[in-house]
């Protein structure tokens, strides 16, 4: 029987950077490496860029009924096998469940946390509440990010002159093209939403029309701040000697 080609999976959460912290540490994505108890392992990750090193990884695998029904099914850990155990679902097919994870070990199933195969997390099937949730958050965290670039805009524009307005200038331009972007990302996704909503029923596709009209608000604000931004910094580094 020929063997399938696992996916890397991405584990996400719909309340973004206010999940717990003992969550935040578990998102990202695990790639596929090597099996545990007939099932495919999976290990995530990443570089922690301020110390210039990695972190811990963290085990997605599968543990039997060996050890009794309470520790058994799909778990998240430090190590495959170790104590460190973060999460765990009480299921038992060949590859991990997208949803029904209870972290801690001893807390109720986590309606926020889900696996996606890596991609499109969006192209999941979900109920309309999580999709709603999902969607809601992604334009929360652009609109953020377009928040703080204005602010700072605004506070570099009204500033007293000389080569300290321009390098606070030249800040606020980097963060308004940043939120850009981030707005940008954030549409691209909510149209992601909205195809799988289609799909899907409920009145998710309906809801996320005015989420979308929000973020086309915030991406004139941003472009028309850059504007103004970008010619305040050319008249800075005209007036400067």
């Amino acid at each position: 029987e020929e063997e399938e080609v696992a996916e890397a999976l991405v584990l996400t959460s719909t309340l973004g950077t206010d999940a717990p912290w003992g969550t935040q540490h578990l998102l990202g994505e695990y790639a596929p490496v090597g099996q545990n108890h007939g099932r495919r392992a999976y290990c995530r990750r990443r570089s922690t860029r301020a110390q210039g090193q990695e972190e811990e990884p963290v085990w997605l695998y599968y543990w039997d009924s060996r050890d009794g029904p309470d520790v058994s099914g799909w778990l998240l850990g430090r190590r495959i096998g170790g104590r460190e155990r973060f999460g765990r679902a009480e299921h038992h097919e060949a590859t991990p469940p997208l949803t029904g994870w209870r972290v801690p070990l001893d807390g109720p199933e986590r309606q926020d946390l889900s696996f996606a195969p890596q991609g499109h997390s969006e192209d999941v099937v979900m109920s309309e509440e999580k999709r709603l949730a999902a969607a809601t958050a992604a334009v929360e965290r652009a609109e953020g990010e377009v928040y703080r670039a204005l602010e700072a805009s605004q506070s570099s524009i009204d500033g007293e002159g000389g080569s300290s307005q321009k390098t606070a200038l030249q800040s606020a331009v980097a963060l308004l093209k940043e939120s850009a972007v981030a707005v940008e990302t954030a549409l691209a996704s909510l149209v992601r939403h909205e195809r799988a909503a289609r799909r899907e029923p409920g009145s998710a596709l309906q809801e996320i029309g005015p989420l979308r009209e929000r973020l086309q608000v915030s991406l004139e604000s941003v472009q028309q701040e850059l504007s103004r931004a970008t010619w305040n910094l050319l008249d800075a580094r005209l007036a400067l000697p």
